[in-house]
């Protein structure tokens, strides 16, 4: 394994391989990764160090701590420039992690290459990024007071401006804002608190009130409508502070933990999402910024995943995005992620994409079955009806029990190809096979119905799936309704009815017929349409019971047959679901990568 990883351990990390053998085949083994990276950071050369960390973060770069140590580490050994690397990737893997900005603008301001130009737009970037999180207090503090520690006095007006931004934005520590803006107000002069440019808008705005006015009067009157605008800011921010402040009290968990969330947090961050959609609207700045910190916390639910991409679905590009890091960094064991990507790349007619992500999901989970048929449709809308049938062919007989799975796509594969006669063949097999699957006869009887009814065995070939039906070993209850389906089957489309009395009271006599019914001439002439009657029979509501054993002369007392109603359904519909709700459907054993054979 050390190998693989391209370095040469030395004595004192022999044990590396041991542990990275178990993260490899669990990923998810958290309390190993956090003993194999603080022992290669110990103990490892730098070259070590660097491909551990890459291994690790490729799963999982929320780790905000990780990218700080990584970056730590590439100081100790290597350069700051190597450092700043780390940094970069690390704040683009995770763009909203303020703790992360705050260590590398930190270390940033004592690099000795840096100038106050670059440190200002690193700044800039910083607060474009993540400023407007909740938590963004840190961030803010660290650039106003590094703009006053310039010392310049032409930076006033920049300091002035951060406090004009940040006042107005709901953050956690609003509250302190005040004070400290207020306090520096008063020790600055106006035109260093202005632009130029800025100065002369206001005195635009206020020229009525300007005129005939004393130098000293002027500049009052300025500085106090500056200052009363500022207190406008401070209030609306104080305002959208207090409606955020409760959907931010019942987030417990802002951070990426492998460790469950329960179901009340993230219900608490889409109660949130709402609240913002209303609040600041579908496109705006704040949404999409309470989006990504919400798929940090719930990096491993695919759901909130598909919630952001949708959200995002008017910009293609960024919806695609989304997709890819929850599909191949996030959850690449998730096929519903994976398939939900293969959609995207399908309607964006990259079919190279959309095979690909089919492809890399069968990789991991050769018998995922929504994967093969999703594949096999799509090789089906592209015409390769050879493709789609190989494909299901090569997984039916590499699974036991399960083949019915993919009967109906496998029977639209062959009508598509013309192979009706092979999808018979193939469905004989697996009936006599499976011969008490309700399902797979449920499928065998849809496929034979949905062939063209001007075939010349088109009716034979109905009735033979009927026959087999009834000489397996079904349940006799799903044994009678196939038979009454046969009956109206032949009804509407034999024509020849000359054996349909001989067929009818055959079949009444198998699974119709238990006894006599003693309803009277009298009560058929009270019989209703819709089947009833107005006289109350005395056995109804009665349990049936059997003629007695001891006197089988003796008629039976109460009713002993009971017709079924008439089906309901179209020959050409499947049965209900509910009507089989007993017998034996297809089962799939869950596991956290979906459903998998």
């Amino acid at each position: 394994m050390t190998e693989q990883l391209g370095a040469k351990m030395p004595e004192e990390c022999s044990e590396f391989s041991k542990y990275f053998e178990i993260v490899k085949e669990n990923p998810k083994d958290w309390d190993t990764w956090v003993y194999l990276l603080t022992l290669v950071e110990q103990q490892g050369t730098i070259d070590l160090i660097r491909r551990t960390f890459d291994f690790f973060l490729a799963s999982y770069p929320f780790c905000f701590g990780y990218w700080k140590k990584y970056a730590d580490a590439e100081l100790a050994h290597s350069s700051p420039e190597t450092c700043i690397q780390v940094f970069e990737r690390g704040v683009q893997a995770i763009p909203l992690s303020l703790d992360l900005w705050v260590h590398y603008l930190t270390f940033y301001k004592s690099y000795s290459e840096a100038t106050q130009e670059s440190i200002k737009d690193l700044f800039d970037r910083a607060v474009l990024t993540c400023g407007l999180d909740w938590k963004a207090q840190a961030l803010w503090d660290l650039y106003i007071s590094w703009e006053e520690f310039m010392g310049h006095y032409v930076k006033v007006h920049h300091v002035f401006s951060l406090y004009k931004r940040v006042m107005v934005l709901p953050l956690e520590g609003h509250i302190s804002y005040p004070p400290r803006f207020y306090k520096f107000f008063e020790k600055h002069e106006l035109e260093d608190l202005l632009s130029e440019a800025e100065l002369n808008n206001l005195k635009e705005s206020l020229s009525s009130e300007l005129e005939n006015k004393t130098p000293d009067e002027v500049k009052a009157i300025l500085k106090e409508s500056l200052k009363e605008r500022c207190q406008e800011d401070i209030l609306q921010g104080k305002k959208e502070t207090d409606l955020r402040y409760p959907y931010e009290e019942s987030l417990k968990r802002t951070y990426f933990h492998v460790k469950a969330l329960d179901e009340g947090q993230i219900r608490a961050w889409m109660d949130y999402i709402n609240f913002e959609k209303e609040q600041s609207g579908e496109h705006s700045v704040r949404l999409n910024v309470l989006f990504e910190r919400c798929v940090i916390a719930c990096a491993l639910y695919e759901d909130v995943w598909f919630k952001y991409a949708w959200h995002c679905r008017d910009d293609k590009e960024k919806s695609l995005r989304i997709l890819k890091k929850a599909a191949e960094i996030h959850l690449p064991r998730r096929p519903a992620v994976s398939l939900a990507l293969a959609a995207f790349h399908e309607g964006k007619n990259d079919l190279s994409s959309t095979r690909s992500v089919y492809e890399s999901i069968l990789k991991q989970v050769p018998v995922h079955v929504e994967t093969l048929i999703r594949f096999a449709n799509f090789e089906k809308r592209r015409g390769n009806y050879g493709a789609a049938v190989s494909l299901l062919e090569t997984a039916i007989a590499s699974m036991v029990g399960w083949s019915c799975l993919f009967v109906a796509l496998f029977r639209n594969c062959l009508l598509c190809s013309d192979g009706a006669p092979k999808g018979r063949e193939m469905y004989e097999s697996l009936v006599e096979k499976y011969d008490d699957n309700e399902f797979l006869f449920l499928r065998f009887l849809d496929f034979e119905l949905n062939l063209h009814p001007k075939d010349a065995n088109y009716i034979q070939n109905v009735r033979n799936v009927f026959q087999l039906a009834l000489k397996s070993k079904l349940s006799s209850k799903f044994k009678r309704e196939f038979a009454h389906r046969e009956l109206h089957f032949l009804d509407q489309y034999s024509e020849d009815f000359t054996n349909f009395y001989e067929v009818e009271q055959y079949y009444r006599e198998q699974f119709f017929y238990e006894g006599f019914s003693l309803r009277s001439h009298d009560e058929a002439l009270f019989a209703q349409p819709d089947g009833s009657s107005t006289k109350r029979p005395h056995y109804e509501g009665q349990p049936l019971q059997q003629p007695s054993l001891s006197n089988p002369q003796e008629p039976p007392k109460q009713l002993m047959h009971q017709q079924p109603a008439p089906m309901a359904w179209d020959p050409y519909m499947q049965l209900p679901p509910s009507q089989f709700a007993g017998g034996t459907w297809p089962q799939t054993s869950l596991s956290p990568w979906g459903s998998t054979l």
